[in-house]
């Protein structure tokens, strides 16, 4: 709660600053906003590092993750390609939930999107927040244990850890349920060059679609 508090400071902050610098005449009595949507990464994106520092994980999270990340990668250096599952709670949401119509062949277009324009070619898949229900309605074996050099399904103890290691150890995103705050800033605290892929249908009456976004520093 902490962290979400000093988030919020930072936020505030972001804005004022941002004000001030738009606003000519500090007399004012009213100001007038024209847009109808401020839920957005933009209105704070100049103050980056600073959330990031807010966000910095403490030691017993990252503890308990590099013990994971070693005890399920072991050896392995391949590209780590996360996808971000949300489902549960948005199944009775106005959110859309990840679903397997999307999943499978997103997955698969971000592979050949990363061997095609970062060349990438040793990409292991890297699955978190998937339940054993959806891990199996997602075909693994035949779906894509032929592209990539290892599929792993993380499960890690808390949805801190899950954050952790999300912003630790993905070198590329999806974020398959665009609704997913929780996955959106994983994919934010992570590496600054990371690009992150993201489901266009953020509402079940959407059209199926997905969309790249890299961010950078």
């Amino acid at each position: 709660m902490k962290a979400l508090n000093d988030l919020h400071l930072v936020l505030i902050a972001a804005l004022i600053q941002i004000l001030k610098s738009i606003i000519h005449d500090s007399n004012a009595t009213w100001l007038l906003l024209n847009g109808h949507y401020y839920q957005s990464y933009k209105y704070f994106h100049e103050f980056r590092n600073e959330i990031r520092a807010i966000f910095e994980f403490g030691p017993k999270v990252m503890t308990a993750i590099n013990k994971y990340a070693s005890d399920i990668f072991g050896n392995d250096k391949s590209h780590k390609f996360c996808v971000h599952i949300r489902r549960d709670d948005f199944l009775q949401h106005r959110n859309l939930e990840s679903r397997t119509y999307f999943v499978v062949p997103a997955v698969l277009r971000v592979f050949k999107f990363l061997q095609r324009e970062s060349g990438v070619h040793n990409v292991s898949a890297v699955f978190i927040g998937a339940k054993p229900d959806f891990w199996d309605a997602l075909n693994v074996t035949q779906n894509f244990s032929p592209h990539f050099d290892t599929v792993y399904n993380a499960r890690l103890s808390s949805r801190g850890e899950d954050m952790a290691f999300g912003a630790t150890y993905c070198d590329s995103f999806l974020i398959s349920a665009s609704g997913s705050t929780f996955g959106w800033w994983m994919a934010y605290l992570g590496n600054t060059a990371m690009p992150v892929f993201y489901n266009g249908q953020a509402f079940p009456n959407g059209s199926r679609t997905w969309h790249c976004l890299t961010y950078r520093a």
